[in-house]
């Protein structure tokens, strides 16, 4: 049995940008071992979402929402609008577990997302397509991620 995952040109392109990810995060564990930080400042935790926004330097969860659909009703909505709303639903959250790791898959989602949509803006610009675009050339010493590598 099949899952719709391996089927169709728009799962073909979340499994390259996904790849690439996991190439990255083979990478920084290859670099930096594993690492096990605490999500948030553990002695901001049980005090004002407010307090924690102004630790990380970003707008409130409250705020960032505001301005993400504020930018919306403009027509004025950018990538960096919404990740800074989900990082900024990932601090407010970031005491519970749960909460901060639906938040970390939204970031990660909507991530995934604008790469999709560079590759498409790079597409149309250069007319290749999508599935045959280098990826990541301008990264000094990138080695694309190859499924069945040895090293991984």
């Amino acid at each position: 049995m099949t899952s719709s995952w391996d089927h169709g040109w728009e799962h073909q392109k979340h499994k390259r940008v996904l790849a690439e990810i996991v190439a990255e995060r083979y990478r920084q564990d290859k670099k930096w071992g594993e690492q096990n930080w605490p999500l948030v400042d553990p002695v901001l935790v049980g005090r004002d979402y407010t307090r924690m926004a102004q630790e990380y330097e970003i707008p409130t969860h409250v705020r960032a929402t505001f301005l993400c659909q504020l930018a919306a009703d403009r027509n004025q909505l950018t990538w960096g609008h919404i990740l800074v709303e989900e990082l900024a639903e990932f601090v407010a959250d970031g005491a519970n577990t749960a909460l901060a790791r639906a938040e970390l898959i939204q970031v990660a989602a909507v991530a995934v997302a604008a790469i999709e949509a560079i590759d498409r803006q790079h597409a149309k610009e250069t007319g290749i397509n999508e599935a045959e675009q280098p990826r990541l050339r301008s990264i000094p010493n990138f080695q694309p991620f190859k499924w069945g590598d040895e090293d991984y």
